[in-house]
């Protein structure tokens, strides 16, 4: 299984809200069409993002980061091999 999200497009999460992926996520933007991975309300902050059971590569360029929790924002398991180009903005 392969999530793909397409450069320029905003990631909306409500509070609490996981996004769990078994197999692997191709999060891949550009310069001047970033993916952004948000809350949806400002109050309350996102859970994380969990790779896991993966063979392949996940990779993650052009990505902002904003409004999940402090810790544990991305987490791969199962060996997964990863590419992370990311800013991870405070809220």
């Amino acid at each position: 299984f392969t999530l793909t999200i397409q450069p320029g497009v905003t990631v909306l999460l409500n509070g609490g809200v996981s996004i769990t992926i078994n197999g692997r996520i191709l999060a891949e933007g550009a310069a001047d069409a970033r993916i952004r991975f948000a809350r949806k309300e400002p109050a309350s902050a996102w859970s994380r993002i969990l790779i896991q059971n993966s063979p392949s590569e996940s990779r993650f360029a052009y990505c902002d980061i904003d409004g999940a929790a402090s810790t544990g924002n991305i987490t791969a398991r199962h060996r997964p091999k990863a590419r992370w180009n990311l800013s991870i903005m405070a809220s």
